[in-house]
């Protein structure tokens, strides 16, 4: 199991890329698979963080989508791109 924290500003990054590129579409499919587990209230749009638990095969898809889109459009600065990283080097 895999564990990312993203905040309501990560998520957003996602969907704004996600107009834009398709890897951002992708990686929001996975993050609300009925595969990936949150809190139970936990709620995209929420003003709170929230922590996804990957199974190994999701976040193995999650490493394709990011390694595909180069992390376009995303601040390299930023939490998000520091989470997906720090996600990506941790599967083995």
């Amino acid at each position: 199991m895999y564990f990312m924290t993203l905040t309501k500003d990560d998520r957003q990054a996602i969907d704004w890329i996600g107009d834009r590129y398709s890897h951002g579409s992708d990686l929001k499919k996975i993050l609300e698979s009925e595969e990936v587990k949150t809190s139970p209230d936990a709620d995209w749009e929420s003003d709170l963080d929230i922590t996804y638990h990957l199974p190994e095969y999701k976040a193995w898809e999650l490493k394709e989508i990011v390694e595909e889109g180069n992390l376009d459009c995303i601040n390299l600065g930023s939490n998000l791109a520091q989470q997906l990283t720090q996600l990506i080097l941790s599967i083995v």
